[in-house]
């Protein structure tokens, strides 16, 4: 669920609140093992077993083409059925981006920092050592938007990064998206 809190233009300021909550079933297989029958990773299974309650909250401010936006997202777990608890995870996110307008399109240039800290994961109430941490990401991205159709490129790369245990570096994510608004 997704509402738009508070919203307020004056021009040429523009403020918005929005704010979310939702639930996530308990889908998918959460053992599966691989050819030689080792358990795969908990991070490579399709589902968890266990619901999950994620809330967020962002702010964006807009001084004509200029925007920054602070975003909050946590996502509470809970225990499922094999004893098995993943960490619960906290975002927050600080972000800058320019609005170019063009005659049919708009380009949106984006970056920032986002800190990112997740809890450690528990089996049978013991703390699994090779799991939870945090880390500092640069963000940055574009946006590209043409009519009812929008395409963008990000990257996420690690700055500083404590990770619990035996857990490998992250190394970064970099993800092309395409959107249809209907």
């Amino acid at each position: 669920y997704n509402r738009i809190l508070f919203q307020k233009d004056l021009l040429p300021w523009s403020f918005q609140w929005t704010g979310g909550f939702g639930a996530r079933l308990p889908t998918g297989p959460y053992r599966q093992r691989d050819e030689r029958q080792l358990m795969m990773p908990i991070g490579m299974q399709v589902g968890t077993g266990a619901w999950a309650f994620p809330l967020f909250t962002q702010v964006g401010l807009r001084y004509k083409d200029w925007g920054l936006l602070g975003e909050l997202f946590a996502q509470f777990h809970t225990t499922n059925e094999a004893e098995y608890r993943l960490g619960d995870y906290v975002q927050t996110a600080l972000l800058a981006s320019y609005y170019a307008r063009f005659k049919m399109s708009m380009m949106m240039p984006h970056t920032g920092l986002r800190y990112e800290m997740v809890g450690a994961d528990t089996e049978y109430g013991a703390i699994n050592a090779d799991s939870g941490g945090n880390r500092w990401v640069w963000a940055s991205g574009i946006d590209w938007y043409i009519g009812n159709w929008s395409a963008g490129l990000r990257m996420n790369v690690p700055l500083l990064q404590e990770l619990g245990g035996l857990q490998p570096q992250w190394e970064g994510q970099y993800s092309l998206q395409m959107i249809y608004f209907f």
